[in-house]
């Protein structure tokens, strides 16, 4: 659920129904719908937006993965970038760039083939119209979309570099294929469009698109650029751009999620309870030229503003941004300028409810005991796996009462093993102050005294050790001792 609120600022001379500002305050969508998987590979979505006057199909679709393919049938988005290919629900502004809504964006039913690698993937499918455009007799017209992504992570960036193609037919109807480019200026109630084409008879759309990101801990940076042309009669194909650039910041230590091509839910470090949920701002330059001989209205856009996201929990988020807008024509009417700020509370119930029936460990680990086979049934709160996290190897052993005095907390041993690095160490966290009998199995290279003490080192890097694995400490050689 998102309610949107916000105030423009407008000149009467390109809103002649309203005088200066106005505000809004909208339930802007109402998602219900059902999910799930089927024996076999198959997965299906069905979800439904109530939020508009009639209430509107979204994602609507059967699924069939095996392996590194994927086979879907419904209405889905037709392999856009990035901006729109993410989720209505993680966006970093209140709307997505203003060439989106230009360029006509909008899901399509259709058939889609993908393959999808650790760091890259293809998609490519045919479209048709949306369920609510579908004619009696057919799609009006059919599309052929593909999008190569290429997202490897090295060290500690995750990058994105992705193209796409779309070419779309339009059929010969009775009806001409009536279709008009405009963009609303960053805000989400209201007719103004300041800058649009003229509505023409479109015979053919071609659409190329690329996208680069990159997220580093805190920082990312995102930025994508459109070219899109109009075929029409008598050979006029006019040719319309646009892109955005955008970087953003947490405040708190926090990254922006990503996955499969697109960006994901930010989930909290430290969310509410534990303290104050992720902070983001956002800088976003965004441009949009319609410029075309076709209408007077016709122009650019260039809008300049910045956002602040608070996201105290997964499934919780509030959007607060700015945007300045500039307009500029071939000549009539004049130049304007439009201010936009917005504002969005959005709850996620479905998911959350959902995340709160599946069961996660608290953290990676290697799997050391399952109790549980298949089918048997675990009551509430009964261990069905014990890990063992990888960071949290302890080395124990023993010293001799000789030795004992040579030694103290905070000292670095070395420790080797059969194959174990060569430069492994770990630091004494815990002495024993009791001596005890030398156990009956104890792992040495020579003969100790009967009085030895146990001590507990943490191991430093602990690649390529495993639980229970016999160790030799030699004190000396780290601690020069």
């Amino acid at each position: 659920i998102q309610f949107d609120a916000g105030f423009i600022s407008a000149p009467r001379s390109i809103d002649s129904a309203v005088d200066g500002d106005r505000f809004a305050a909208v339930l802007r969508r109402a998602y219900i719908g059902a999910q799930g998987t089927i024996p076999g590979g198959f997965s299906y979505r069905a979800e439904i937006d109530l939020a508009p006057k009639t209430p509107e199909w979204a994602d609507l679709y059967i699924a069939y993965d095996k392996g590194p393919f994927n086979v879907t049938v419904g209405q889905i988005y037709p392999f856009l970038g990035i901006e729109q290919m993410s989720s209505d629900l993680f966006p970093s502004f209140t709307e997505r760039a203003a060439f989106t809504g230009a360029f006509n964006y909008r899901r399509r039913v259709g058939l889609a083939l993908g393959y999808s690698r650790k760091t890259w993937m293809v998609n490519a499918g045919v479209f048709g119209d949306s369920v609510a455009d579908v004619l009696p007799d057919g799609s009006r017209s059919v599309g052929f979309d593909g999008r190569a992504v290429w997202m490897p992570k090295i060290e500690d960036i995750q990058f994105h570099v992705a193209a796409s193609a779309h070419i779309r037919h339009y059929f010969d109807y009775p009806t001409p294929n009536a279709v008009r480019y405009r963009s609303r200026p960053y805000f989400f109630s209201t007719a103004l469009r300041p800058i649009e084409t003229d509505t023409v008879n479109v015979q053919d759309e071609r659409n190329y698109g690329a996208e680069l990101a990159a997220i580093r801990r805190r920082i990312h940076v995102v930025g994508e650029f459109s070219a899109f042309q109009s075929v029409r009669a008598n050979n006029i194909q006019p040719t319309y751009i646009g892109g955005y650039a955008e970087i953003g910041l947490f405040l708190t230590p926090d990254t922006r999620s990503y996955k499969a091509g697109q960006f994901d839910r930010t989930v909290p470090t430290h969310p509410i309870g534990k303290g104050i949920g992720a902070i983001e701002i956002n800088a976003r330059y965004d441009y949009l030229d319609l410029t075309d001989n076709s209408s007077i209205f016709a122009g650019r856009q260039q809008s300049l503003g910045g956002s602040l996201v608070w996201t105290p929990l997964p499934y919780v988020r509030f959007i607060a941004n700015y945007v300045h807008n500039n307009f500029y024509y071939r000549g009539f009417p004049p130049d304007a300028a439009v201010d936009t700020a917005t504002a969005r509370a959005q709850v996620d119930l479905a998911h959350s409810n959902l995340d709160d029936r599946q069961v996660r460990a608290p953290q990676a680990g290697r799997v050391d005991k399952v109790y549980f086979d298949a089918g048997e049934v675990a009551a509430t709160g009964v261990p069905v796996v014990a890990l063992l996290p990888p960071g949290d190897l302890t080395a124990l052993f023993f010293v001799p009462e000789s030795e004992r005095a040579d030694l103290q907390s905070g000292d670095v041993v070395q420790v080797s093993c059969d194959g174990c690095p060569i430069d492994l160490t770990a630091k004494i966290t815990r002495m024993a102050s009791d001596p005890q009998y030398t156990p009956p199995i104890l792992y040495t290279r020579e003969q100790r005294g009967r009085l030895v003490y146990r001590v507990e080192a943490d191991v430093i890097e602990p690649k390529g050790v495993l639980p229970g694995q016999p160790i030799t400490v030699d004190a000396a050689l780290a601690v020069g001792k």
